[in-house]
């Protein structure tokens, strides 16, 4: 896993973006998939990661972007912090995929918003 420090570093920003680009689309794929208790649990360790490396970018960007970064990160967390309610009361597991389907695609919205506007590392 990446290493995220206190300073602003465009290499490091880059290759976790391509990370959080690489474990969406593991979450994308395999939601895609008929979907069973195991499936879930690869949706929800590579879910947590791209949480964890949105969180460690926020070191690495302007302030504007920090709070957007994090709004994404809080965003997804709750779509995983529903997801683990539906699973502790053994909701079936393409409900559960529903909540998580909708996880992933509000990162992808997110982080393509703040791609639209351009804003890079400082």
């Amino acid at each position: 896993m990446l290493s995220f420090g206190p300073s602003h570093d465009g290499a490091r920003c880059a290759a976790a973006r391509e990370m959080i680009d690489l474990r969406v689309d593991a979450a994308e794929t395999s939601l895609g998939c008929p979907v069973d208790r195991a499936s879930l649990r690869q949706v929800n360790t590579s879910l947590y990661e791209v949480s964890w490396l949105l969180e460690g970018l926020v070191a690495d960007v302007d302030a504007r972007t920090a709070q957007r970064l994090q709004s994404v990160r809080n965003d997804l967390g709750g779509h995983l912090l529903a997801a683990a309610a539906l699973q502790s009361i053994d909701v079936p597991a393409d409900r559960v995929a529903t909540v998580l389907r909708r996880g992933v695609i509000a990162a992808r919205s997110g982080i393509a918003a703040i791609d639209a506007d351009g804003t890079t590392a400082t």
